[in-house]
């Protein structure tokens, strides 16, 4: 969402151009539906990528036959984009918004994650299975801070591929990098918002309810300031101008629906207010990627920003709650990987 500043000196320009009010708003919406529309590219890629024949169904340009054969499974997603769409307020039907846009510019958003072979260790994740019993029995809270921008910037500073390089050994080099970044292998623990990750549930059985995951961190905008700019009418309007920058987990796991953490109804009640909830995750290619958005001021919407997106992709391992004083796993829900040759859709608890 839009920083503190900004949203003041949207107020303040209200008093001179009253229709810009709502401004603020807007632009909450629209980084709503863009999230929303990156889980929906993320559920689509999650599926396709258990397909065995991908590799030539990408090289046919035949990708649009995958969307037409997994939109039903991403379909909650989906609807979720379509509904946001429709209460944003920026004009135009929600199904409009998905028919047109999203799905046709979906084959690129798809071909573009799907450049890069999948490899043994990229294999999505395909359903969840309940492990209380894991041989990880104890975390130590402090280490379970993921700064998203320390671990972007660490990605980028890997060398990109040069001319003396074929891929194959760009691919390797890179792999050992990110090895020995620590981003492989044991997989990264990292704490995530409580309030947002979990809903108590009250009523037998007592527990937690799990919600979207997220992971992200907001810099200040930068660069902030107001001009007055001309209106094709020859009107002239200030304008806000500004930078807004954030580094984002694009988090892959299936449908959290019905996902919880169960116990004693004495024993939840005790621990309520010294869980914490942390997530297990695998680094995954294209391990990161900028986006850049440019909003420029129209006579409705009068801002001129530069909103930054930093993405790394990640696979979820596992979600679990753990007892912030000693550090102790309290409960676990893990994703189950299937082989991506032996199955051909998403599974709960099992690979079947």
């Amino acid at each position: 969402m839009s920083s503190r500043l900004i949203a003041n000196l949207l107020a303040a320009i209200f008093v001179i151009a009253p229709s810009y009010g709502n401004e603020a708003a807007k632009n909450d919406a629209r980084k709503n539906i863009s999230k929303l529309a990156r889980d929906t590219t993320n559920c689509f890629v999650t599926a396709i990528r258990g397909v065995p024949e991908i590799d030539k169904i990408v090289a046919e340009n035949r990708i649009e036959t995958l969307i037409l054969r997994f939109e039903e499974q991403c379909r909650s997603y989906s609807n979720k984009l379509i509904s946001a769409y429709d209460a944003s307020g920026l004009g135009g039907s929600g199904k409009k918004y998905y028919t047109e846009t999203y799905l046709g510019d979906l084959p690129r958003a798809l071909r573009e994650r799907l450049r890069t072979p999948v490899r043994g260790y990229d294999v999505q994740p395909v359903g969840y299975a309940s492990q209380s019993q894991s041989a990880l029995s104890r975390v130590d809270p402090a280490a379970l801070k993921c700064d998203p921008e320390e671990i972007f910037i660490k990605l980028k500073s890997i060398i990109p591929k040069n001319k003396f390089e074929s891929t194959k050994e760009f691919q390797l080099r890179r792999s050992r990098e990110i090895t020995d970044l620590g981003f492989r292998d044991v997989g990264l623990r990292c704490a995530v918002d409580f309030e947002k990750t979990l809903t108590f549930i009250a009523d037998a059985p007592t527990g937690w309810r799990l919600n979207e995951l997220h992971l992200r961190k907001d810099l200040p905008d930068r660069d902030v300031s107001v001009y007055v700019g001309t209106t094709l009418m020859g009107r002239s309007s200030p304008v806000v101008k500004g930078t807004m920058e954030m580094y984002i987990f694009s988090l892959s796991y299936p449908s959290i629906e019905g996902q919880k953490f169960l116990m004693d109804t004495t024993k939840a009640r005790e621990l309520n207010n010294q869980i914490g909830v942390g997530i297990t995750i695998d680094l995954y290619d294209p391990y990161f990627e900028t986006e850049e958005i440019k909003m420029k001021p129209t006579i409705d919407e009068p801002i001129d920003i530069v909103m930054i997106k930093n993405f790394i992709h990640a696979n979820v391992k596992d979600v679990f709650i753990y007892d912030n004083k000693s550090g102790s796993i309290i409960d676990r829900i893990s994703v189950i990987e299937c082989d991506r040759a032996t199955y051909k859709d998403r599974f709960w608890r099992s690979c079947k």
